[in-house]
């Protein structure tokens, strides 16, 4: 029963949360480069005033939205992976360390 409530995907002790501002943040730059390229190419383009269908205006909201939340999620990923770099050595010790077992491992099976 106790087995179910632990996650089925290895947990780091450092995980600050680098990867998901990566992640997230290349998701959704991706994403509103792609609304900006369709609205370019297939949907009608834009004017002065604005994108000339429907489905334009849909994309370029979704670019309008997207571009910079990712932008501002993409940089703080930079930042903190560059943070990470320069504590390197650090961050190994603090993995070696917890790789080790330890009192409150030890736990009978379920």
């Amino acid at each position: 029963m106790r087995e179910s409530l632990r996650p089925s995907y290895p947990v780091r002790a450092n995980d600050d949360g680098t990867r998901q501002l990566l992640q997230w943040g290349g998701t959704m730059v991706g994403t509103g480069l792609l609304a900006i390229l369709l609205l370019v190419t297939v949907l009608g383009g834009y004017t002065r005033t604005g994108a000339s269908t429907n489905a334009g205006w849909f994309a370029l909201i979704v670019a309008l939205m997207c571009l910079p939340f990712g932008l501002m999620l993409l940089t703080l990923g930079v930042a903190k992976w560059i943070r990470n770099r320069g504590q390197g050595s650090g961050i190994r010790e603090q993995e070696e360390a917890s790789s080790e077992p330890q009192d409150s491992d030890h736990r009978l099976p379920p």
